[in-house]
This record gives C-alpha cells, sequence and structure tokens, in this order.
C-alpha cells in the first residue's frame, strides 16, 4: 500500500502543471529612502502591482507612491495617489520587457524615483508588492554592507560557538 501511495505522489508531483500566479516580496525602505525593483513582464494582459503597508512588523510604509520606469530611468507609469488608506495599486497595459518599480513615501516624486533618493521618510518602514501575472526575475537590489557585516558576523560566531562546544568525555570499558 505504501508503495502504491508514493507512485500516485511522485506521478501526481511530476505531471502537475503549476499555475501562473503573482510575485508577493516583502520589502523595506532602505537608506537611500527608498526601494527598487528591477523585474521582467511577459507582455500578456495588464501589468498590475500592488504595494500594501506590511502590519506584521517593524514600522509600516503609509500610502506609499509607486513609479515604474524603463532601464533607462524613463517614466512608464505611477499609480494614482489620490485615496486616503495604506496601499497603493498601479493596472495598466504594459509591452513586454524589463522595468524598474521604485517605491516610497506618499510625497515621493517622479525626479527623486529617477535617481532613487528620496528627501522625506524613514528607513526601515516595511511594505509588501504583490506583482501580477507574467511578471518573473524579480530582482531586490544589493544588500548595504552594514548587512553584508552584520551576516558575516554571525557567521562567524555561529562557527566560534560550534568549535568551543566541550567534547563529551567518553570511557569504554569491556567486562
Amino acid at each position: 500500500m505504501n508503495k502504491f501511495l508514493l507512485t500516485a505522489a511522485a506521478v501526481t508531483a511530476f505531471s502537475a502543471v503549476p499555475a501562473q500566479a503573482a510575485t508577493i516580496i516583502s520589502g523595506a525602505i532602505g537608506d537611500s529612502l527608498t526601494a527598487s525593483y528591477d523585474f521582467t513582464f511577459d507582455g500578456v494582459g495588464n501589468l498590475a502591482i500592488q504595494v500594501d503597508a506590511d502590519l506584521t512588523s517593524g514600522t509600516p510604509l503609509g500610502d506609499p507612491q509607486i513609479f515604474v520606469l524603463n532601464p533607462d530611468l524613463s517614466f512608464v507609469a505611477t499609480d494614482d495617489d489620490s485615496g486616503f488608506g495604506l496601499n497603493s495599486f498601479l493596472n495598466f497595459a504594459a509591452p513586454a520587457g524589463s522595468y524598474i518599480l521604485r517605491i516610497g513615501r506618499f510625497d515621493f516624486t517622479l525626479g527623486e524615483a529617477q535617481t532613487n533618493l528620496s528627501n522625506a521618510g524613514t528607513a526601515g518602514e516595511e511594505f509588501v508588492v504583490i506583482f501580477g501575472d507574467g511578471v518573473t526575475d524579480v530582482m531586490t537590489s544589493v544588500p548595504e554592507p552594514a548587512t553584508w557585516a552584520f551576516m558575516i558576523f554571525g557567521f562567524g560566531a555561529i562557527g566560534s560557538a560550534m568549535r568551543r562546544q566541550r567534547k563529551a568525555n567518553v570511557k569504554v570499558s569491556y567486562a
């Protein structure tokens, strides 16, 4: 019976066609007071991007302003930021290609989006980005040097803790 169940599970796993689903990314405003994502859109249907305040941890980014730019930093689209709330939504017809998404506070301007530097905000404000179907190869910006330093320090601390563990003194005797 167990062989049958394992065979059925294997056949199901290998024959299943993955459904096209939305891509969800959690992020935070960095030291430049913006967040940036490079992504590719396959051009099927409309390009949909939703940015929600992340209320699960940290300080939520209230009413984010989002800009979509071409790789040459020319303007493509921005959300209609006229409504009240903590979320932003952008849905428009876009050709297939590569794009840049820049996220900032409610007063984030196109000029700031093009330079990836804002004059207002707080580093660490958190949000969730939901890309609609057809978005692939989402890449976040490179971690800052302080992030790398903490990661390397953490690996070193774990390594030294493992190295300093006491060895059990086992004595074997035969009767």
